[in-house]
Order: structure tokens, then C-alpha cells, then sequence
């Protein structure tokens, strides 16, 4: 028998205001996902030649095949054997494409040749250079393309590395882009100035140039960004993290902004100066004063994103329209989230101060929970972003927030928060953060997820850490988890190992002589653990379990809910038919006599479970004095009689074999009618779940041929026809 009530979910709650999947997005996140089970080898003795379809007449339309590549991008699955999918135009047509850290090579760029993009994006690729896009693609592959992003490339390899070398290859990328309207370079080094050099005569409308190594001088900025004139969009933020170290005099940035638009830049209307700590708020206003069509700024990671102008929507030159990034505001951090997808360090400290923000939420925020999922899929070994970001989650979908939000969507961040306790498992406050976001009843009743994996990561946390608030979380997670396992599942969380830790926790709470929550939901774990499962009962047994429990009988005598779950646990040994000697003793028979003669219904039941269950055999079996168990018997026959139609909740069954085997024992009519009036209480209280359950194990019939029995007591000839009318009426019901 598994813990008291655990089978039972509270109310259904009010219908979430966020829409389910759409059967088109389902699919697509399946294959994506288990792409292999759909593909096949363009041929089995050559696996270079990648992946095809497992049905030859599949076609993807564009929408289809850009939606799929993206998908299979973020989940790190792009290699150059997947990107052979997409190598024929006719059947997975891609005008963009992003490749972004995707583990390929020369051989993967060239499966793409054939498309047509206008969009592509192939930054941070390590094991490509823009060499390599050159020659993969040609000057029919690249002459369509809008928006290029090499950012993190290297020009060439740096075997036979030149200036002269990589001066060609950068001019010969210029004019195999005519088109080109966008360009990211960032990161780019020293090779900055050659591609800002040789794309003048590109119509470029949007330049970044993040975080160069190149310095800023006078020179560079005037001379030759400010040469772009139709630029609308430019970027030349820092990073402050990196490895690579500028320091820019406060004057080559102040100088900049304080430019007249005509002839600089006349066109531009976006402009991102995050990072760029030494600027002057009054050099800002003078940019922003001169230029009213200037329609988004980037101020992350500086105090510049504070000005009033900028936040203050009673200052005389605040511009609703103008988009900010920074972190005074939530709308600035979010539009930082939106944009900076490609540089970690901002995204943790836009995080960060995230999480200040929406500590008093009072609805739910679809969108900045997508965003901050995405963030933490797109980076699950960054330490410091799994961590500000489960910080986020937990503020988001605290308390009755998650009741705005659909099962899918959380189903989706808990996979989310499982990858990052997998990840970090030696990082406690991580570890903690995740736990406070499981710690869900809507959560954890009524999304469906990987229970298991979620069970046992919040053990590892229960038996790895002392802390005591994080080993309270855990347990009392794990407790209801645990219970949502099939019984296979429990036999894979429940290793000797585990059961060996847990009993090791209570028994230091025990001679701590100290009632938590810890040790009332360990026990609750170790009991469920324990359900139709002999052989961790058996390590249960081994590991000194027998003699722990009758101490904490001995010890808690007067704690209803401890006695209950020690002899809760004892009646799932008590099933194990070799595990029965170990139990015929007379101090736990003292604990139920007691048990089933003083203590109240919920703590005597139990104690019942384990006397019908000892005395089910045949009285060679009974290794105690003969008048004991008559006395005991008798005892458990009357209380049984005392609870008549008992309103509460008792136990959750996952089968009833035991007890339908106790309705056989027709000379021990104290079992008998136990058994009975278990079959009886449960199938009252539960019906659609218990009386399908006994039909179907074959209880209807023993019952059926109980009645039959001429020397059947009177007591439990009653409780059988109760039980029969039951299940006559829930099947009528049900026609």
C-alpha cells in the first residue's frame, strides 16, 4: 500500500490564459527532438554523406524547413550529417538561416550551396572561417544575401596567416555581397579595419562592430564608420567581461556623439553605445537633442540608461517611441533580453536585474517567461545565467502566477530547470533556486514531466546536502514525486544506495529526537519506496531499517502521523512473504496491539494491514504464542466494526491482490474483514479509479463466491455485499 492520500490532486485549477501548442509546433519540437526516428542514412556504408529523410517524397515548405533548422540549432543537434537534410532546395527551402555555434565544418556549409539565403547567420563557428564561406558558397551563394552575420569568425586559418591574405579575402567578401544591407562583425580583432575599409562601397544599413580589439580612435570613428551614410543602424558596444581588455578615453566616444548629423550619419536611427561606461550624459543629450529620429538606444551596462529624458515620461523631451536597453526599467531589460542573444555576460546581468524587478509580480508575464526560458536553453553551462534566470522563473511563477500559464509552457521550463540541476549538481544556491521553482502544486499535480529525473535530482539534493532549509525543499518534493512513479520507476530511484542515505537521515533526526518536516517526509519517501517492491523492502530490512522503526515507535509514541507512516512502511514488508519472520516479534506486536486497541483510525489501520498480513498463513507460520494472535485478532475484528463508514482518507492502492488474498482466509475472520472493509472504503471514496481496479484483478469474483460461503461472518458478509452494490452501481452509472 502506498502513503495516505498521496494518489489524490487538489481541485482543477482555473483554465490558463496562455494558449496550448499548436499542432504544427508540437510536431515540429518532436522531430526536432528526435530527428532520428524520421531520418535514415543517405547511405549505410558511407555515414559522411549525412542524413535524408525516412520517406523519400517528404517536402518541407520554407516556413517548415526554417522553423525546423532554428529548432535543431538551439538544441546544439547541427551537424554536418543534419544539415544534409536541408541540401536540396526543392523539398527544404531556406532563405535564412542560423548556424550560430553549431558544431560543423566546411562540409556542412557546402549541404546549404544550393539555397538562396537572405538572411544568414554563422557566428561563433569554430571550426569555420569566412574563407570557408567563400568557398562553400561562391559568388551565386552570397550575392543574395541581406544580413550577414560572421561575428567570433576568423578571417583564415592561422596556419599560413597574412595581412595580404586576409585583406583579399575580406575584399573578396565585399564584392560578392552587393546586397548586403546588414553586417556583424563583432569580435572581429584587428581585421576590424579591413572590413570596415573594404565594404564602404557596400550600401550598408546596419554595421556592428561589437566589442572590436581594435581601439576606437579618432581615427577609425571619423574617418571611416562615419564614411557609412546610409547606415540607420550601428553597434559599437563593449564588453567588460571578456578576456579582451579596451580602455577608451571618455573623450573618443563623447566626441563621437557630439557629431553634427549632417554629413555624419545623417540617416541613422539606432544607435548602441552599451558597455561604454566613460560618456557623458550631457554628450548623450546633445546626440538624442539633434537627432528626433532616432528610435532606439543601447544604454546596457551603463548609468546612462537612468537619464530622465529617457525614463521620466513627465520630462519635456521624453520620446514614448524611443526603445532603450539598460536596467533601470523592466521594458529596458527586456528589450536588452530580445537583442543581446549573442552575448552571455549581458544577458546574466540583464538577469540579474530582472529578478529585482519582479519580485512583486501580480500576473503572469507569458512573454518574459518565454524570454527568460530562451535565454537559459540558449545557455545551459553558463553557471551565472542558470542562476539569475531560475531566480527570474521562480519570481514568475511563484504562488497563483502559474495559474496564468499553460501546462505546455511549463512543462517546458521545468525540462528547463531539471538540465540546470543536472549541470551544476555541486552548486547549492542553483540547486535550491530550481527546487523553489518546483515547489508548485500547480506545477506538481498538474504538468506532466519527467517525474523521475526531477525525483531523482531532488534526492541527490536531500541526501547530498546538510543544509536545512534546501533538504526540506527537497523532501518534501521528493515525497510527492515519488508517488507519481510507476513501480518500475521506483525501483530505479530507489537503489541501496539511496535507501541506505535515507535511513541514515532519519535515524540522526531520531537520536537528535527532533519532528520536522525532514524526517516526516523522508519517512513518507522510504515508505512509498517501499510499495510492491520486495527487494528494496529487503534493503530496507538490511540496512537496519527493522530496529530504526521500532525506536521510533518506542520514541514517538504520541505522533499520530510518524507512528502511522512506521507502520505504514512495516505493512509493505509485511506483503513480502520471506520478510515475514522478521517481523513476528513481540515488540511490534506490543506497537500494535496498541496501535489497533488506543490509537485513532488512521494509525490503527495500518497496524491492522500488518496483523492480516502475519496471520494470512497457516498458523505454522505464526511463530508467537498462539494466544497472542487470537487476542490480536479479536481486537482488530472488533475496531474494524468501530469505523463503520469512515469519511476520511486512508491509502492510495496501487493494486489489491494482497488484500483480495486476505478475503480468502476464511478461518481468520479478523483478516477477512480488514481486507474487506479496505476494498469497501476505498472503492466509496474513489470509485472510477477502485472498483475498474478490483474488476479487473479478479476481486468481483472472489467476493461473489465469499457470499456463497455457509460458515461466512456475518460482519464481513455484509461489508462483501456493500462492496458488490458499489461496483453494480458505478457500472450501471457509467452505461
Amino acid at each position: 500500500m502506498d502513503v495516505e492520500g498521496a494518489a489524490e490532486s487538489p481541485a482543477p485549477p482555473v483554465l490558463a490564459t496562455a494558449s496550448p501548442e499548436t499542432l504544427q509546433e508540437f510536431c515540429l519540437e518532436y522531430i526536432s527532438e528526435n530527428y532520428h526516428y524520421v531520418c535514415t542514412e543517405r547511405d549505410l556504408t558511407d555515414p559522411s554523406k549525412g542524413l535524408q529523410f525516412c520517406v523519400p517524397d517528404t517536402v518541407l515548405n520554407m516556413e517548415l524547413s526554417e522553423i525546423l533548422l532554428r529548432k535543431l540549432t538551439e538544441k546544439k543537434k547541427i551537424t554536418d550529417r543534419v544539415l544534409m537534410l536541408f541540401s536540396n532546395p526543392r523539398t527544404t527551402m531556406l532563405k535564412r538561416a542560423w548556424l550560430r555555434g553549431c558544431d560543423i565544418t566546411i562540409q556542412g556549409l557546402a549541404a546549404l550551396a544550393n539555397h538562396k539565403f537572405s538572411e544568414l547567420d554563422v557566428s561563433r563557428l569554430k571550426n569555420v572561417t569566412v574563407q570557408d564561406l567563400l568557398w562553400s558558397f561562391g559568388a551565386k551563394g552570397l550575392e543574395p544575401v541581406k544580413s550577414l552575420n560572421i561575428g567570433w569568425l576568423e578571417v583564415c586559418q592561422r596556419v599560413g596567416k597574412t595581412a595580404n591574405n586576409e585583406d583579399s579575402i575580406v575584399k573578396q567578401l565585399s564584392l560578392w555581397t552587393k546586397q548586403l544591407e546588414s553586417l556583424d562583425i563583432s569580435m572581429a580583432g584587428v581585421e576590424t579595419l579591413l572590413y570596415l575599409h573594404n565594404f564602404k562601397k557596400v550600401p550598408l544599413k546596419a554595421l556592428t562592430v561589437f566589442h572590436t580589439s581594435v581601439d576606437f580612435s579618432d581615427a577609425l570613428l571619423f574617418k571611416d564608420i562615419v564614411k557609412f551614410n546610409n547606415l540607420q543602424h550601428l553597434d559599437i558596444s563593449m564588453d567588460s567581461k571578456t578576456h579582451v581588455i579596451i580602455d577608451y578615453s571618455r573623450d573618443t566616444f563623447c566626441k563621437f556623439l557630439e557629431l553634427p548629423p549632417e554629413p555624419f550619419l545623417p540617416q541613422l536611427t539606432s544607435l548602441d553605445i552599451s558597455g561604454n561606461k566613460p560618456v557623458k550624459e550631457s554628450s548623450l543629450k546633445l546626440f538624442y537633442d539633434r537627432r528626433p529620429q532616432i528610435k532606439f538606444l543601447g544604454l546596457a551596462l551603463t548609468e546612462l540608461c537612468e537619464a530622465e529624458f529617457l525614463t521620466d515620461e513627465e520630462h519635456e523631451d521624453y520620446r514614448p517611441h524611443v526603445k532603450v536597453t539598460g536596467h533601470y526599467t523592466e521594458e529596458q531589460i527586456l528589450e536588452g533580453l530580445r537583442r543581446y542573444t549573442n552575448r552571455p555576460s549581458y544577458l546574466h546581468q540583464l538577469l540579474s536585474y530582472l529578478f529585482d524587478k519582479t519580485h512583486f509580480s501580480e500576473q503572469a508575464q507569458l512573454d518574459v517567461i518565454k524570454l527568460v526560458m530562451s535565454v537559459m536553453k540558449n545557455y545551459p553551462s553558463s553557471l551565472g545565467i542558470q542562476m539569475a534566470g531560475s531566480a527570474c522563473l521562480y519570481n514568475l511563477t511563484k504562488y497563483e502566477l502559474s495559474e496564468g500559464i499553460h501546462v505546455s509552457v511549463l512543462k517546458k521550463l521545468i525540462d528547463i530547470i531539471l538540465d540546470a540541476m543536472a549541470t551544476f549538481p555541486e552548486r547549492g544556491q542553483l540547486q535550491n533556486n530550481c527546487m523553489l521553482v518546483l515547489r508548485n502544486e500547480r506545477i506538481l499535480y498538474d504538468v506532466n514531466f519527467d517525474y523521475l529525473r526531477a525525483a531523482q535530482l531532488t534526492m541527490q539534493c536531500l541526501t547530498d546536502y546538510d543544509d536545512h532549509s534546501m533538504c526540506r525543499t527537497a523532501s518534501i518534493i521528493t515525497s510527492i514525486l515519488v508517488h507519481k512513479l510507476t513501480t518500475e520507476q521506483k525501483a530505479v530511484l530507489g537503489t541501496t544506495e539511496v535507501i541506505e542515505k535515507l535511513i541514515d537521515m532519519i535515524r540522526d533526526k531520531v537520536d537528535e529526537g527532533t519532528i520536522n518536516t525532514i524526517l516526516k517526509m523522508t519517512m513518507k519517501i522510504l515508505w512509498s519506496l517501499t510499495d510492491e517492491l520486495p527487494g528494496i523492502c529487503t534493503v530496507f530490512i538490511n540496512a537496519g531499517g527493522y530496529d530504526l522503526y521500532l525506536l521510533i515507535l518506542n520514541t514517538f509514541y504520541e505522533e499520530a502521523v510518524i507512528q502511522k507512516r512506521a507502520l505504514g512502511l512495516f505493512s509493505n514488508v509485511a506483503e513480502v512473504k520471506a520478510l515475514r519472520p522478521q517481523l513476528m516479534t513481540e515488540d511490534l506486536m506490543h506497537h500494535v496491539r496498541i496501535a489497533i486497541e488506543e490509537s485513532g483510525i488512521e494509525v490503527a489501520y495500518f497496524a491492522g494491514g500488518i496483523l492480516a498480513l502475519l496471520t494470512s498463513e497457516d498458523s505454522q507460520a505464526w511463530s508467537l504464542p498462539t494466544e497472542t494472535k487470537t487476542q490480536l485478532l479479536r481486537a482488530l475484528y472488533d475496531r474494524v466494526i468501530e469505523w463503520g463508514d469512515y469519511t476520511g482518507r486512508l491509502v492510495a492502492y496501487r493494486s489489491f491482490r494482497p488484500i483480495i488474498y486476505l478475503l480468502t482466509c476464511q478461518r481468520n475472520p479478523g483478516a477477512q474483514l480488514w481486507a474487506a472493509w479496505t476494498l469497501w472504503h476505498t472503492c466509496a471514496k474513489k470509485p472510477e479509479r477502485y472498483c475498474s481496479m478490483l474488476q479487473t484483478e479478479g476481486g468481483l469474483e472472489v467476493l461473489r463466491e465469499l457470499l456463497h460461503k455457509p460458515d461466512l461472518d456475518g460482519e464481513v458478509k455484509r461489508v462483501t455485499q456493500n462492496i458488490i452494490t458499489i461496483n453494480e452501481h458505478h457500472c450501471h452509472s457509467k452505461r
